[in-house]
């Protein structure tokens, strides 16, 4: 299936080589105006975590809960702490998500809910070089810093405000980089496709698809908006973050009314200069391999 890695800024274009649910290899897609025909090393194994230490079911306290019930309460986490003082509660939007799940986040967070502080969260600067690899190990940084209106803060500021006893609660999507101590909040929820601890320190972790279960686009360092299809469908309860966004809205009397992906696209193409050239384009078929001398 066509995908791009999410490894780094570059945004290389790769094909995902899967079967009945499983990744086995990543290959580089042929893009001369971003990676050529080349991908690095390090992106050919960025499969291997999509099958690992996975959030699948959604927690409250740390142990499992029923769907709806999860999301009841981390509405209502929310309401209240926005009753209080909206300026205390503050989203996390990741690097590492898509487009779509950063611009639904947006429109709830941010439009319908007024929070009063975003943070962009998402993995550490790396090693880079000066032809294929970028030292920012997130595949859509300029996704989430063109589509979140400003100020927008860092994680140094969020543990700053942590720290300050400014903030009474968070909504975070992803869970890269982050670690939070339990008791620094009243309410924390978390929308996460893997485990951690900030998954174990959230009162609601909502399961998330990871990015090989995903349709999709990112951004990468130059501005190019590119397009991921999902290879291999999500697991347990887990479902595309755009969508447990919008399902979290309706909780909280913000209609998002997405129906999918490309939805949410069209509305984000719709809001943001930086992606009206972009296309969402056809459905990807999966490509049959085939082995020298083979009949299958």
């Amino acid at each position: 299936m066509p995908s791009v890695c999410p490894g780094c800024a570059t945004g290389c274009n790769i094909e995902v080589h899967a079967s009945r649910g499983t990744i086995y290899r990543l290959v580089p897609r042929e893009n001369l105006e971003v990676n050529q025909h080349w991908m690095c090393d390090e992106g050919r194994f960025e499969y291997k975590a999509v099958h690992q230490n996975r959030l699948l079911l959604p927690l409250v306290s740390g142990k499992r809960a029923p769907l709806d019930a999860a999301f009841e309460l981390a509405a209502q986490l929310l309401r209240e702490a926005l009753a209080g003082d909206a300026g205390t509660v503050g989203v996390v939007f990741s690097a590492g998500a898509t487009n779509e799940d950063t611009h639904a986040l947006a429109q709830l967070a941010l439009d319908g809910l007024k929070m009063g502080r975003a943070y962009a969260g998402g993995r550490a600067l790396g090693w880079s070089d000066r032809i294929l690899v970028s030292a920012d190990k997130n595949p859509n940084t300029v996704g989430v810093e063109r589509i979140v209106p400003p100020p927008l803060r860092t994680l140094k500021d969020l543990a700053t405000d942590l720290a300050s006893g400014s903030l009474n609660a968070l909504l975070v999507l992803g869970n890269e980089g982050l670690a939070i101590e339990a008791g620094k909040l009243r309410s924390l929820v978390v929308l996460s496709s893997h485990k951690g601890p900030l998954v174990d320190s959230a009162n609601v972790a909502l399961p998330i698809a990871a990015w090989a279960e995903c349709d999709g686009s990112f951004t990468n360092r130059h501005g190019r908006v590119q397009r991921i299809h999902a290879a291999i469908p999500s697991r347990g309860e887990a479902m595309p973050a755009w969508r447990a966004v919008a399902m979290l809205g309706r909780k909280l009397a913000v209609d998002l009314a997405y129906a999918s992906a490309a939805e949410v696209f069209g509305d984000a193409v719709a809001k943001h200069a930086f992606m009206k050239n972009a296309v969402w384009g056809p459905p990807a078929e999966p490509v049959q391999l085939r082995f020298g001398e083979s009949r299958g």
